[in-house]
């Protein structure tokens, strides 16, 4: 059995336990891993190779090592599927390492400059929703799905329970966070 039958097989099943959003991720990794793996017998495929793979990513693309560990997380769950199925013996990723030298996307802080311009604009129209964003620490899909009864303006909190996400270009409004908690609270900007 090849690469791609065997991922195709593992992407069906896992469509129906994970969110939307998951799922493209772990599309687009695999659009990718097949260029690489697709035709090859699943059997056939080696760490080194995969090694190899990963490393390559770094080197002629320059990826984040959050974004090779996208990739390794993939190709790990596809052989797990593919042992669980007996299509393959072990998991060839399981002794495969991130490049050292891999670059940790780190999110900065926003400068002075984009501070202080969210600061001057925010009585514009649509401008109090990034100061919104910047003070509050809401994530953009929690700011956008905020009721009137989700704030508390006497204790100045913001119970955050539900979130915006799309399915493609169509907005829902889903219960639950992103880190898979209920709920969370956050201070109202003053």
């Amino acid at each position: 059995m090849t690469f791609r039958e065997v991922s195709k097989r593992w992407i069906r099943q896992k469509a129906v336990d994970i969110s939307f959003n998951t799922y493209e991720m772990y599309r687009d990794k695999l659009k990718q891993i097949d260029i690489e793996f697709g035709d090859r017998e699943i059997s056939d495929i080696t760490s080194v190779e995969i090694q190899n793979y990963i490393t390559n990513l770094f080197l002629h693309k320059n990826f984040a090592k959050s974004t090779l560990q996208k990739y390794k997380i993939t190709l790990n769950q596809v052989f797990n599927y593919a042992i669980f199925h007996e299509f393959h013996t072990s998991n060839p990723v399981a002794v495969v390492r991130l490049p050292k030298k891999a670059n940790v996307s780190k999110v900065s802080s926003a400068d002075e400059v984009i501070v202080l311009s969210i600061l001057q604009n925010k009585d514009i129209q649509f401008g109090f929703y990034p100061f919104f964003l910047l003070f509050s620490g809401l994530r953009p899909s929690e700011a956008l799905a905020v009721e009137w009864t989700n704030i508390d303006f006497i204790n100045s909190k913001i119970t955050v329970n539900k979130a915006v996400r799309f399915k493609g270009n169509n907005p829902m409004i889903t219960a639950g966070l992103k880190n898979g908690e209920l709920f969370r609270q956050a201070c109202i900007p003053k």
